[in-house]
């Protein structure tokens, strides 16, 4: 086994499960745009057609996610494990390749392997943003209703219609020098181009709808979803955040963005 995989092996001091410890949260992005992000014991992971938060522990060579539960077809009396086995074939600090080995992890993987890059490490500089734009639909619960439109200026306009207080209706305001810097790393870490046609396959319920528009490099890009893909959570979660750390003040010209229309879920 190579030298990378017991340095990958060291690097997340995994030894068995009831031994798992905790992670710097990492997310890894494969090609095709699937995710997988540690978070201590847990791992979030989205193969394309199947995402999922599931315990795992490493052994020898092998990624091991552990799938806990009871189920009504035997009202709830039995307790059922399920392992879900990847072999990890290649692992330095940048990238890593696992390959699905057992039944459970053929079941739920759409591709024979899976190639990831710590997202720290895809960057496109050349991704320059004009403006961009979020609406974010409601849950329910108490998710913010919301409209942001953001300039390569940091000029930045809120519409707040729901959970957004003490911002409901509109506001303008501009993004600082440190704000609109974390703006374009998230975008130049969020693999735009790639996004290009990207829809997402998962039915998801009680999750708020996302729609994502941006302009950059004299391209238009629009994601909608309300399940976002590992590489543009992040991205997401800056701008649906954005209004509680930017000074805002009124907007008395009411200023509205029409995007086009979305398709429906």
């Amino acid at each position: 086994m190579k030298k990378t995989l017991s340095a990958f092996l060291i690097f997340l001091s995994i030894t068995a499960y009831s031994q798992t410890q905790p992670i710097n949260t990492i997310t890894w992005i494969s090609g095709s745009l699937g995710g997988l992000r540690f978070y201590g014991d847990q791992v979030n992971f989205n193969f394309g057609n199947y995402e999922s938060f599931k315990k795992y522990y490493l052994t020898k060579d092998t990624l091991v996610m552990i799938d806990d539960y009871t189920t009504s077809a035997d009202n709830f009396k039995d307790r059922h494990v399920d392992l879900f086995k990847f072999l990890i074939i290649q692992s330095d600090a940048q990238s890593l390749t696992l390959i699905p080995v057992n039944a459970n992890a053929k079941k739920i993987a759409d591709t024979p392997s899976y190639n990831f890059k710590d997202i720290k490490h895809i960057e496109d500089r050349g991704i320059k943003f004009t403006r961009l734009h979020l609406k974010a639909g409601p849950c329910y619960g108490t998710c913010p209703i919301l409209d942001v439109d953001i300039d390569n200026k940091g000029v930045y306009y809120l519409k707040g219609e729901k959970y957004t207080e003490p911002y409901n209706g509109y506001f303008k305001g501009k993004l600082n020098a440190d704000q609109l810097d974390s703006l374009n790393y998230f975008i130049q870490h969020s693999e735009v181009e790639k996004l290009q046609g990207w829809k997402q396959k998962m039915v998801v319920m009680d999750t708020p709808p996302y729609y994502l528009t941006i302009y950059y490099n004299r391209k238009k890009l629009k994601v909608q979803t309300n399940y976002p893909p590992m590489n543009i959570s992040d991205l997401i979660n800056f701008i649906l955040q954005s209004y509680k750390k930017v000074a805002l003040l009124p907007d008395p010209e009411k200023r509205e963005f029409d995007e086009g229309p979305y398709e429906p879920f």
